[in-house]
């Protein structure tokens, strides 16, 4: 009896496969360019053993592999390969599953990508979780149909422990610890509702990574604030893209708002009550709707703004502004690579000291930082002012008190007198 484990060869089940003498050819005088491991390589990569799609994986001739395969010194190897070929066969995995195209449109993955966008998560995000188990699917051989918890809570250890232990360079391409964490965790959630404490308890947890709050303390100052706006003259292409750069950064600080939500605000969907008070309603990740109030000098800065980007009279803004525009950031709507670059580059030769920083969502941390000393660290007030569910949150990764604050409150417990801090929430 044989079995058909590939379109070029027959494998017989009930023996081991053994090449007759009179296949056992000699070298001609050339040079092996292949080993067996690299043999086996390709076999796992391409998941055939048709001689010519193995000479192109190893750029190498057809005859050399042919050789390879036929010479009686290599029939562990070989064995091994047919082993691999039927073991995949049983469990269905077909190799065209490895072209991210065809991944894509599974029913299940477009399933899961319909669920990630019903809760307004950001395009990059889910994109992301997809390649990321696209990449666990490959390398387990799975359809992601079969993909049990189990068999991704036994890689998800493996990982988990290289990146502990310091052996990232020994993680597989594409598999880091974190994103193959999150999309295990979300696919199994969405798609099967697998409860969260069910994969904690496998081990797949949610747990926070040695970069966690690693910009918890970052802020931009006053003086590097008034120095981008200068430096943003000198990258911009022109006036409109200044300003609408400038009013993009603006609301951002004001209203702590994430870039991808704030992109999407438009001109009927800020509730504008007078000249002197502006509530834009926010849809924001997961779904979550905020109102972000502008008012006192930050609208005016921005008010301002959007006058000479519009180019109308700031006294008729709020009357004549809808007639001219929907899209009061087209900027960020249109080209959010851009602007993000345009702000990175501005930043930098205002003088930021940070060597890595997210260039947008650097104003949310900013508000949170500035927000919470003006208001004497009232985590609940500004975490409701801001948009964050939770004051943890805004604790460990926007609002770490810092040493200096710390500092005047031991002081000001001992009795010992410092100057009051009249902070103010000021661009």
């Amino acid at each position: 009896m044989t079995e058909k484990v590939d379109s070029q060869i027959e494998v017989d089940s009930t023996e081991i496969f053994i090449p007759s003498n009179e296949l056992s050819l000699k070298k001609r005088g050339r040079k092996t360019v292949i080993t067996s491991d690299k043999w086996l390589d390709a076999v796992k990569k391409i998941q055939t053993m048709n001689d010519k799609e193995i000479a192109k994986e190893l750029k190498c001739g057809k005859t050399t592999v042919y050789y390879f395969r036929k010479n009686p010194k290599n029939i562990d190897i070989i064995n091994e390969g047919i082993e691999f070929l039927k073991t995949l066969a049983e469990i269905g995995y077909d190799r065209k599953l490895d072209n991210w195209d065809i991944f894509k449109k599974i029913p299940i993955i477009k399933e899961w990508k319909t669920l990630m966008e019903n809760r307004r998560l950001k395009r990059k995000t889910i994109n992301g979780w997809m390649r990321s188990l696209w990449r666990i699917c490959k390398y387990l051989k799975k359809h992601p149909n079969k993909l049990t918890v189990d068999e991704c809570a036994e890689l998800n250890k493996w990982i988990r422990d290289l990146y502990y232990n310091d052996e990232k360079e020994n993680i597989p391409y594409g598999l880091n610890y974190q994103s193959t964490r999150e999309s295990i965790r979300v696919f199994h959630m969405d798609v099967y509702n697998v409860s969260d404490k069910y994969l904690t308890n496998k081990g797949i947890t949610k747990e926070n990574l040695l970069t966690f709050g690693k910009y918890s303390k970052m802020a931009i100052s006053q003086d590097v604030r008034h120095k981008f706006e200068e430096s943003l003259k000198k990258f911009a292409k022109d006036k409109i893209e200044y300003w609408d750069a400038l009013n993009f950064c603006v609301s951002a600080y004001a209203t702590a708002t994430r870039a991808t939500a704030l992109s999407e605000i438009e001109l009927d969907k800020a509730i504008i009550f007078t000249n002197r008070e502006w509530v834009f309603e926010i849809i924001d990740k997961g779904g979550l709707k905020w109102d972000k109030i502008i008012v006192g000098h930050l609208l005016d800065k921005l008010r301002y703004g959007l006058s000479q980007r519009f180019n109308v009279p700031m006294d008729e803004l709020e009357s004549k502004l809808p007639k001219v525009t929907n899209q009061i950031f087209p900027l960020a709507y249109n080209d959010i690579v851009r602007l993000r670059e345009l702000i990175r580059m501005s930043l930098i030769d205002a003088g930021l000291r940070y060597k890595e920083f997210p260039p947008i969502h650097i104003w949310r941390h900013t508000f949170a930082q500035d927000a919470l000393r003006a208001s004497n660290w009232n985590y609940e007030l500004v975490a409701s002012i801001g948009g964050w569910k939770s004051t943890k949150i805004l604790k460990e990764v926007y609002g770490e008190i810092g040493l200096d604050i710390k500092i005047n409150g031991v002081k000001k417990m001992m009795g010992i007198k410092e100057k009051e801090d009249n902070f103010e929430l000021r661009w």
